[in-house]
């Protein structure tokens, strides 16, 4: 039977990268949520336009639909 044995650098080296990736997958599930997130405002802005009777509906739709963008940058 063949034993390994691990250096205590390669040991912290490994935790390092967990740690690493961790924090990794972490901002990517907030990137997820916040595109998910605004692209429903953004498709309801939209609704809100096509259905909007008066300009100041109108307006109010496009400025909901900006912010959406913006938030999308």
């Amino acid at each position: 039977m063949v034993y390994r044995r691990f250096s205590v650098y390669s040991i912290n080296a490994s935790r390092s990268k967990v740690g690493q990736l961790q924090a990794k997958v972490f901002q990517e599930k907030n990137a997820q949520m916040l595109l998910t997130d605004n692209t429903q405002v953004l498709l309801k802005a939209k609704q809100e336009y096509q259905q909007a009777s008066t300009i100041t509906d109108k307006r109010s739709a496009i400025a909901a639909w900006r912010s959406a963008l913006n938030q999308l940058e």
